[in-house]
């Protein structure tokens, strides 16, 4: 091999090296599993803080049976909500964020689901996500999702597209507000609970190497370069 060819063989993989693929990754996860709010992601790159609530908000983390799929979902009562069904209540909204560290950084941002449930018949709750880079001003991500479905105690699987989201690169954050409000009927009664589990971010993500990686793959780029003008 020649020596041009090796330096072209050592740049192609040091470049490859040094921008790791991007993979899918789950990089928050709230089960509210043990009475927690935090996340249960495995994802060692990125950060997500546990949920808090929004000054508005008063429920409880609660044992709840959807026909067989018994689990710890976090409870709202309906009388928690503005009595017009039309508007959000201020500081109605479950709060976290995703801090991608020193060398964490997502690619693209795919989905934010999670499961929502009724106790009883009533005409629904709706949800809206919003999302921000400063914790100050928060946009709109994705359109609002409602909790219109005629059958009770069942969970039911929603989302929100959040591929919109600008990439995040290492030490970024991301903060997102997880609003809720009910619709005509459920206002003020304390029987008609809105159920939410199961709330996961979606993403792309990958790892920069660190400064030392990126050093010794030079290094053995150069030792390879060396040996072929020896050959």
């Amino acid at each position: 091999m020649t020596t041009h060819m090796i330096r072209n063989t050592v740049f192609g993989l040091m470049i490859g090296l040094s921008a790791s693929a991007a993979q899918a990754d789950i990089i928050a996860n709230y089960t509210f599993t043990g009475n927690s709010f935090a996340s249960s992601d495995t994802n060692a790159d990125t950060n997500a803080s546990a949920i808090t609530l929004g000054p508005g908000l008063t429920g409880s983390i609660s044992e709840f049976n959807a026909l067989g799929n018994p689990s710890p979902s976090y409870k709202l009562s309906a009388n928690n909500f503005n009595t017009d069904n039309v508007t959000f209540g201020a500081g109605d909204y479950f709060a976290f964020q995703i801090d991608t560290g020193a060398l964490g950084q997502v690619d693209s941002w795919s989905t934010v689901t999670l499961d929502t449930a009724r106790s009883q018949n009533a005409t629904g709750y709706v949800l809206r996500l919003m999302a921000s880079t400063d914790n100050v001003l928060f946009n709109q991500v994705g359109s609002d999702v409602s909790e219109l479905n005629p059958t009770t105690n069942t969970f039911t699987g929603r989302s929100f597209d959040v591929s919109s989201l600008a990439d995040l690169s290492p030490n970024e954050t991301l903060y997102f507000q997880l609003w809720m409000r009910a619709t005509v009927g459920n206002t003020n009664n304390t029987t008609r609970s809105l159920f939410l589990d199961n709330i996961v971010v979606n993403a792309e993500t990958s790892v920069i190497p660190e400064p030392a990686s990126l050093a010794l793959m030079g290094l053995g780029g150069l030792l390879m370069l060396g040996r072929g003008r020896r050959n």
